[in-house]
């Protein structure tokens, strides 16, 4: 009698590498996410999924694998979304995220909205995320700050930003807070540095 042949059930098909990556970016262990990240990074279709995975990340070392993933493949919702974060965020997670804003060259409308916080430390931070890119609009409100921040930190470090990157433009506004904090030396001697640099004179 001839056997009969049998097939054996088929074995089910892999899932699709993204999400594989995706559930890997869920593992407990840490070097598992980091990867998972990394890979993600390089296809810049988990965009959303790396955010979310990098609000909740306890592992530094991960979340940096995170956000240098999320700056592979940039685009506005991501930067939109990484300047927001700033806001809630405590003062490691602010430093990553200054970090990596600092390498994206479109981040200058997104973050510059930050500068009208009442939060002085947010607009601190905003500040640092701005000083690759000193673009027109950066620089008339960093300039503006100088006239109306009640905030003597926040002058001070916006006096620094224009010591660096700052044009002839903005002399009115460095003699303005100079004017308004007489009796602070640091800002004193802050506007005369920047003053300087930029090939005024006092």
């Amino acid at each position: 009698m001839a056997l009969i042949k049998t097939t054996s059930p088929l074995s089910p098909a892999p899932p699709p590498a993204r999400d594989r990556l995706l559930d890997e970016l869920r593992a407990v262990d840490a070097a598992t996410r980091g990867c998972a990240a990394a890979a993600l990074g390089s296809r810049g279709d988990a965009h959303a999924e790396l955010l979310d995975a990098w609000d909740t990340e306890p592992d530094a070392t991960v979340r940096l694998r995170l956000l240098t993933a999320l700056a592979t493949h940039p685009d506005e919702q991501v930067t939109q979304r990484l300047a927001q974060a700033l806001r809630g965020a405590d003062t490691v997670r602010r430093t990553e995220l200054v970090d990596v804003l600092r390498e994206l060259p479109g981040n200058a409308p997104a973050v510059v909205v930050l500068l009208d916080d009442p939060d002085p430390d947010l607009r601190i931070y905003a500040l640092n995320a701005l000083r690759m890119v000193p673009t027109p609009q950066a620089l008339a409100r960093v300039a503006q700050l100088l006239w109306d921040d009640p905030h003597v930190n926040v002058c001070g470090v916006a006096i620094e930003w224009l010591a660096e990157v700052g044009t002839p433009t903005q002399l009115p506004a460095l003699h303005a807070v100079r004017a308004r904090f007489p009796g602070v030396e640091f800002i004193g001697f802050a506007v005369d540095l920047a003053v300087a640099r930029i090939g005024g004179h006092d």
